[in-house]
């Protein structure tokens, strides 16, 4: 499958900021999103292959059918987040665009061989065991076209969240 198919599943926009709080207030100012869903996140990844402890703070919010996400790296694998991109002159930085994965967790072995089958490179991943509630991996499309592609599968909890959370564009 080219990349072109899995790219139709796009949902969400992911920045980085350096401050959530402002971030948030931006894009209230701006977009009007009046309730973010936000957590901090203590995990532990896969950076090019290595285990890789992180901590982020994350805030998301649905617009209709797409999502908002910011992330704000604290320690661990920041200079994947930070890298290249210009968070000293912006509130927030274009960092990936998010591909949602559907079907079983068959599927997203599927679309990973597919991706790494074309040559786009696996950068970051999650650890999670199987059966998993949601997986992601972000692949490095920047030469092509200036941004990550981070691809999600949700389980069904992971997708009744996700589906619970206000539309903010109404």
């Amino acid at each position: 499958m080219k990349l072109g198919a899995h790219i139709a599943n796009m949902y969400q926009f992911g920045y980085v900021t350096t401050d959530i709080d402002r971030a948030c207030e931006h894009f209230h100012k701006t977009l009007g999103i009046e309730d973010f869903f936000r957590r901090e996140i203590d995990a532990v990844a896969e950076l090019d292959g290595e285990e890789a402890p992180f901590v982020i703070r994350l805030a998301m919010a649905n617009l209709g059918e797409k999502q908002v996400e910011i992330i704000q790296p604290i320690r661990g694998v920041t200079d994947f987040y930070t890298k290249g991109l210009d968070l000293e002159g912006s509130v927030v930085a274009l960092h990936h665009f998010g591909v949602l994965v559907n079907g079983s967790e068959a599927a997203w072995d599927e679309m990973k061989a597919d991706l790494n089958a074309a040559g786009t490179r696996l950068v970051l991943q999650d650890q999670q065991p199987r059966p998993a509630s949601q997986h992601f991996a972000y692949f490095d499309t920047r030469a092509d076209y200036g941004h990550y592609l981070e691809f999600l599968w949700r389980g069904p909890e992971a997708q009744a969240f996700h589906q619970s959370m206000a539309d903010q564009a109404r």
